[in-house]
C-alpha cells in the first residue's frame, strides 16, 4: 500500500517497547487496575487511587491511556 507504514511485527510492538523502556528507567507498568481519581497537588500529578480497593500508588509520573476528558475530570 502506498504511504502506509507499520511496525516489523506489528502494532504492538510499539506498545512493547514502551513498556521495556519504562521499566529500563525504574519504572512500573499496572493493566486491568481501573483507577478511581489521579491524585493532583500543587497542580500536578503526584499518582492514582486504585478502584478496585481504594490503594493509593505514588508516581513520579502519571501516564494515562484515557481520553483528556476522563483523565483531567
Amino acid at each position: 500500500m502506498r504511504g502506509a507504514f507499520y511496525p516489523e511485527g506489528g502494532g504492538q510492538v510499539v506498545a512493547a517497547r514502551l513498556v521495556e523502556a519504562i521499566r529500563a528507567h525504574g519504572g512500573a507498568v499496572w493493566t486491568r487496575a481501573p483507577v478511581a481519581k489521579v491524585r493532583v497537588e500543587d497542580g500536578r500529578a503526584t499518582g492514582v487511587v486504585l478502584a478496585k480497593d481504594g490503594r493509593r500508588l505514588d508516581a513520579r509520573f502519571v501516564v494515562s491511556n484515557a481520553d483528556l476528558k476522563r483523565t483531567v475530570l
